[in-house]
C-alpha cells in the first residue's frame, strides 16, 4: 500500500468486501504493508490514478453508497494520507491499523534488511493481536520467486511465512493479489497452492475476484472461530448488488490426501530452508575466517587503512554466534545448532522440539535431541540473551594489540559476577558453621 493509492477503485473493492465480512460485531485489523514510493518504485511510476468508480458511479454506488461518498474525499492527491484515512471512519470504528512503513532506508547489508523486516513483522503482529479479521494489503500481492524480501521491491510483497503466526492465533485472514498476465484461474490456483504448502493452512479457503479498474483476487482464510458468520455474509454480499463487480472463483483443491500432501510439502520446504541456512552460515563463516587471517596473520601486512576498513566490514557482517563458533572450537557445532534452531522456529514456523530433531540429524551431532533441547533452553536465559545481543552487534578479533571488544568485556563482567557470587556463598557457609 502507498498513500497515493488511497481512495482509488481497488480501494473501493477492498473496503466494500471488508465491511461486508466484518459487519458490526467482528473487529477488523489492517496491515497496510505501507511502502515509500521513492524507495520501491521508479520516478515515472503513475500508479494510483485508477478511479473508474468516480466516473462510472452507478454500479459502485449500488454496492455501498456511503463508502462511495466517503472515498470522494480522497480524489485529490493532496488529501491522501494514511492518518487522515484512519480518522475518517471509512472502516468500522474499532478497526486497528498497523501503519509503520516497511522501509530499508539507511541499511546496506542483506542481514540488516532481513532483521529490519523481521522486527517490523513482529511489531505488526503485536499491534493487530486483538482483532478477529486481518487484512494484508501489500502493493502487488504475495511473494514471487524472482523477488526476495530484502531487495528493493521486496516490501511490495507479503511473504507466506509472515502469515503463519496470524493463522496460529486463529484469526481470519484476507489477502489481496493483483492478477498478472497468467490470468485469474492460473494465478488463483497457484497462490492457493502456495498458501496451503507454505503456511500449513488446512481450513476453508474462499477466493473472490473483483473487477475494479483491474482484476483483483481476494483470498479469505477462514478461522474456526468466526467461519460460519463470515461465510454467510460473503454469500449474501456476492448475491446482492455486488454481483456486478464481484464473483467467487472456484478452483480444484487437492484430493482427500491433501492434508498429508500439505504436511509433506511443508516438511520438504522446511528441510530445504535448513540446508540453505547451513550453506549461508558456512559461507559467511569462511569469509570471516579469511578476513580475520588477513588482519592478524598475513605475511605481507595490510596497510592500516585497509585493516580498519576490513575490520569494520567484518563487524558489520558478524552474524549471531559466528565469532563464537570458530573452527576448532569444541562447542562450535552446538552453537551453530542453536542458530539453526532459532531460525527454523522463527522463519519456518517449526516447533523447537522438531527443530532440535532435524538439526541434530542434519549436523550429525552425537548429542541426543532431548539433551540439545535442554541446552538450547538453558542458553536462552536473560543473561545469555543479553550477551548474544552484544555478540550480534560486534566482531572480536584475536589481535593482541587491539582493545578489548564488547564481547570480551561482557565475558569479563560475567566472570567477575560469578566469582563474587561464589565468594558470597562461601562467606555464608562459614558464618553458618557452629
Amino acid at each position: 500500500m502507498q498513500e497515493k493509492y488511497l481512495g482509488d477503485t481497488p480501494d473501493f473493492a477492498k473496503y466494500a468486501l471488508l465491511k461486508a465480512l466484518c459487519g458490526s460485531d467482528l473487529r477488523l485489523g489492517i496491515n497496510w504493508y505501507l511502502t515509500l514510493p521513492h524507495e520501491v518504485d521508479g520516478i515515472d511510476n503513475k500508479d494510483g490514478e485508477t478511479r473508474h468508480h468516480a466516473s462510472s458511479s452507478k454500479s459502485y454506488r449500488a454496492i455501498d453508497q456511503t463508502l462511495w461518498e466517503q472515498l470522494g474525499n480522497f480524489q485529490h492527491s493532496d488529501d491522501r494520507s494514511i492518518s487522515t484515512f484512519e480518522s475518517s471512519k471509512v472502516l468500522p470504528l474499532r478497526t486497528k491499523y498497523f501503519s509503520e512503513p516497511l522501509s530499508f532506508a539507511g541499511l546496506q547489508s542483506k542481514s540488516e534488511k532481513l532483521q529490519a523486516r523481521s522486527d517490523w513483522v513482529q511489531r505488526g503482529l503485536r499491534k493487530l493481536k486483538n482483532t478477529d479479521l486481518v487484512f494484508i494489503d501489500p502493493d502487488t500481492g504475495m511473494e514471487i520467486p524472482s523477488k526476495e524480501r530484502h531487495e528493493k521491491k521486496g516490501p511490495k510483497y507479503a511473504f507466506y511465512d509472515e502469515l503463519v503466526p496470524l493463522i496460529k492465533r486463529n484469526q481470519t485472514l484476507v489477502l489481496i493479489q493483483f492478477v498478472d498476465r497468467s490470468g485469474t484461474e492460473i494465478q488463483a490456483q497457484k497462490v492457493a497452492k502456495n498458501i496451503r504448502t507454505h503456511t500449513g493452512f488446512a481450513g476453508k479457503l474462499d477466493i473472490v475476484r473483483a473487477k475494479a479498474g483491474r482484476a483483483i483476487l481476494f483470498f479469505i482464510l477462514h478461522s474456526k472461530k468466526n467461519s460460519d458468520r463470515i461465510i454467510s455474509r460473503l454469500e449474501k454480499f456476492l448475491s446482492g448488488p455486488a454481483l456486478d463487480r464481484f464473483h467467487s472463483v472456484r478452483i480444484q483443491e487437492q484430493s482427500k490426501n491433501s492434508k498429508k500432501l500439505i504436511k509433506k510439502a511443508m516438511a520438504e520446504g522446511q528441510k530445504d530452508h535448513l540446508r540453505k541456512l547451513i550453506k549461508d552460515f558456512e559461507r559467511v563463516q569462511t569469509i570471516q575466517d579469511v578476513g580475520s587471517w588477513l588482519i592478524n596473520d598475513s605475511l605481507d601486512p595490510l596497510p592500516p587503512k585497509h585493516v580498519a576498513v576490513l575490520r569494520q566490514w567484518l563487524e558489520t557482517h558478524n552474524e549471531l554466534t559466528i565469532k563464537q563458533s570458530r573452527r576448532g572450537n569444541p562447542h562450535s557445532e552446538i552453537r551453530n545448532a542453536f542458530l539453526y534452531i532459532t531460525r527454523l522456529h522463527r522463519d519456518a514456523g517449526m516447533s523447537i522440539e522438531a527443530a532440535c530433531n532435524w538439526v541434530a540429524e542434519a549436523l550429525k551431532l552425537e548429542t541426543d535431541p532431548a539433551d540439545l533441547r535442554r541446552m538450547y533452553d538453558n542458553a536462552r536465559t536473560p543473561e545469555t540473551r543479553h550477551l548474544n545481543e552484544v555478540v550480534k552487534a560486534t566482531g572480536a578479533f584475536s589481535n593482541k594489540e587491539a582493545q578489548l571488544s564488547k564481547v570480551q568485556k561482557a565475558g569479563q563482567r560475567r566472570k567477575k559476577a560469578k566469582e563474587k557470587q561464589k565468594k558470597a556463598k562461601n562467606r555464608q557457609k562459614r558464618t553458618q558453621k557452629p
